[in-house]
């Protein structure tokens, strides 16, 4: 189906408008927690960290952090 609303700050697309503002709440939240690698926005610390490590399997063996922070 077609997603013609789109956040402007993380280019995520929605069917309906009320689906956008929802979702754009998670940006303005002041206890947001933002991803270091790409500034995704989480209202929960948990899922902010869930998130980061799809970052780190992306990263080839051998290159960028280590998961143990070395």
């Amino acid at each position: 189906g077609e997603m013609p609303y789109s956040c402007q700050q993380c280019q995520k697309t929605f069917r309906t408008s009320s689906h956008l503002a929802t979702h754009q709440q998670n940006h303005t939240q002041e206890s947001s927690y933002a991803c270091v690698v790409c500034g995704k926005s989480f209202s929960v610390g948990t899922e902010c960290l869930l998130h980061q490590r799809t970052h780190l399997e992306e990263v080839p063996v051998g290159q960028g952090a280590s998961p143990g922070g070395d």
